[in-house]
């Protein structure tokens, strides 16, 4: 497994089998996959982790629609930030997140600043 965690991908569209099985993964499950378990299924095929697999399916690199297309979008074209009107922050109902993140990007922070306070102190 520390192995599979190493190892990450760019573009699943280069793995035909993969495309395969994620397309009739999908349409199995009614138009979605889940992370623990079609991923997984995905990632076990390829010889890596299921995060790098649920990451490839959010950017849409996996041949099925990608859940959040704005998100996709951000991601492809290497923007720092992306607009998600229909999905507001559950924190503080912003609309402005990162590619990767689920908060926005004021709540992300304000998360890093204080997990990083956290360890400082039981550090010392």
């Amino acid at each position: 497994m520390a192995y599979k965690r190493r190892k990450t991908i760019v573009d699943l569209r280069e793995f035909p089998a993969a495309l395969d099985l994620a397309r009739s993964l999908y349409r199995d499950n009614n138009g979605h996959l889940r992370q623990d378990n079609e991923c997984r299924e995905i990632a076990d095929l390829l010889g890596v982790s299921n995060i790098a697999v649920w990451h490839a399916y959010h950017r849409g690199d996996l041949g099925v629609p990608s859940p959040n297309s704005a998100r996709a979008e951000a991601w492809a074209t290497g923007q720092p930030t992306y607009e998600a009107v229909d999905k507001p922050c559950r924190r503080c109902s912003s609309t402005i997140r990162q590619p990767g993140d689920d908060f926005c990007v004021n709540c992300e922070a304000k998360y890093r600043d204080a997990t990083k306070a956290a360890r400082l102190a039981n550090e010392q």
